[in-house]
């Protein structure tokens, strides 16, 4: 088992439809994302507290961007739902894979 497994085994339900979605009606817009990416976030913010060597300055790039990313959806809400469109949270993940595999 690769150190990064429990992160990079969400790679392939990454690539279901509808992720996440807008709603604007009734309140302030917000982001209704699937379970699969409330998962995903948990898995890299634990990740992340038990090896903070890797996910702090002068860790592993690709783990800093999940953190940044995750960590910032809060704050700024659709953040996080660019990176799972545009392909960087994928891309991030298989940077991880690429690290366990060399």
């Amino acid at each position: 088992m690769g150190r990064f497994e429990k992160l990079t085994k969400f790679i392939p339900v990454l690539d279901a439809e509808d992720i996440g979605v807008w709603i604007t009606d009734h309140g302030a817009p917000h982001v209704e994302y699937q379970e699969v990416v409330f998962r995903l976030c948990d898995a890299v913010l634990a990740f992340a507290d038990e090896h903070p060597e890797l996910a702090g300055e002068g860790g592993n790039k690709a783990l800093s961007n999940l953190v940044f990313a995750f960590g910032s959806e809060e704050r700024i809400p659709g953040l996080l739902l660019g990176y799972l469109l545009n392909g960087s949270i994928t891309a991030w993940l298989k940077e991880l894979e690429a690290a366990d595999n060399g």
